[in-house]
């Protein structure tokens, strides 16, 4: 990146025409981008590197804007709660195939309960939606967790009622303060490399939607490898800038997200900045776990950019048949295809 600085619309940015990765000049994928979720101001556009494929958002803002991205982000409040006629059953299933799939077994106790709990891990969307509530992480290994980036807290509370030890980091203070107040996790407000945490301290670190958001992967990921214990393990979840939806959508794919999304990685990319950190990578493949609901924001963002009406009131469920359809037909490439939405890397120090 060069070291010139433009003010954007009010935010400090940096020109950035060269590949993070590996020096590469890029060539514009996408331009004239505007922030469709959160009004942030600015135009932007999307580099590709033509050797390694890494995309980036050019400019990138600077360290000391990047609050103002934030300022309207969803962990400012933890998700509202609407009745849910279904609630009890979808817990009933996650707890069953948590028990029988990822080593919870206290969750299942009968031989009833276990028996169901195996036919439903057969169930490979299901197994796999399941396990992402998790981040895949296995109670066997039940420890000393750290959320990085941990939001609101949600997942720290599902995880700390599975057990483990949870602690989070994460640099906005609104999602702390819902964080502490609502869920009552033990959270420490800053990053990687300002908040003062145990060193080494951590059975298992994740990364949920994280990485793709810091402004120097490789070194998130160093300090990362810092924290780990010996034998632990990272899990990075980020999305997938080769993915299905984005082939079919191209601008108006989600997993864009300008300007808060400075790095959209591909499974080649993303294990190229696991190993420059130093991790010993042991898995990288990509879900379809989150493909509906991909399915449907991209066809709003699409809606806003064509100016089109959203579907007469009645008809909501023509797009939601059309998501799962997606889902499915996803599901079904991936074990062929890196076409997930989403990107799983699992690595250990």
């Amino acid at each position: 990146m060069t070291a010139s600085r433009i003010d954007h619309d009010g935010i400090r940015v940096t020109p950035a025409p060269r590949c993070y990765l590996c020096g590469e000049r890029g060539t514009t994928a996408y331009a004239g981008l505007h922030d469709r979720l959160f009004s942030v101001p600015g135009v932007w556009s999307l580099r590709r590197c033509p050797a390694c494929a890494l995309v980036w958002l050019d400019p990138q803002p600077r360290r000391e804007s990047h609050a103002a991205l934030y300022a309207q982000y969803y962990t400012h409040a933890p998700a509202a709660e609407t009745p849910d006629r279904l609630a009890g059953v979808r817990h009933a299933v996650r707890r069953l195939v948590l028990a029988a799939a990822y080593g919870y077994e206290e969750l299942a106790t009968g031989r009833l309960e276990r028996a169901v709990g195996r036919l439903l891990s057969w169930i490979g969307p299901l197994r796999e939606i399941v396990g992402g509530s998790v981040r895949w992480l296995e109670g066997a290994h039940r420890g000393h967790l750290l959320d990085v980036g941990a939001g609101n807290g949600h997942f720290l509370a599902h995880m700390r009622d599975l057990k483990w030890d949870v602690m989070g980091v994460e640099p906005d203070p609104s999602a702390v303060r819902v964080a502490v107040e609502r869920f009552g996790v033990p959270m420490t407000h800053g990053t990687l490399d300002t908040a003062r945490l145990p060193l080494p301290a951590c059975d298992a670190i994740t990364l949920f939607h994280v990485l793709e958001h810091v402004p120097d992967p490789v070194a998130t990921l160093e300090h990362v490898k810092r924290l780990l214990r010996a034998g632990g393990q990272v899990v990075v979840v980020t999305p997938n800038a080769e993915s299905l939806a984005q082939r079919l959508f191209g601008a108006d794919w989600r997993g864009w997200e300008p300007p808060r999304h400075l790095f959209v990685f591909s499974p080649a990319t993303l294990r190229t900045c696991a190993e420059r950190a130093g991790l010993q990578v042991r898995q990288v493949r990509t879900t379809a776990r989150g493909a509906f609901f991909i399915w449907r924001a991209c066809r709003r963002l699409r809606r806003q950019a064509r100016s089109t009406r959203a579907p007469p009131r009645g008809w909501e469920w023509l797009y939601s048949l059309e998501g799962l359809f997606f889902w499915a037909l996803e599901h079904a490439l991936v074990k062929a295809r890196p076409w997930g939405e989403e990107i799983v890397l699992i690595a250990g120090s």
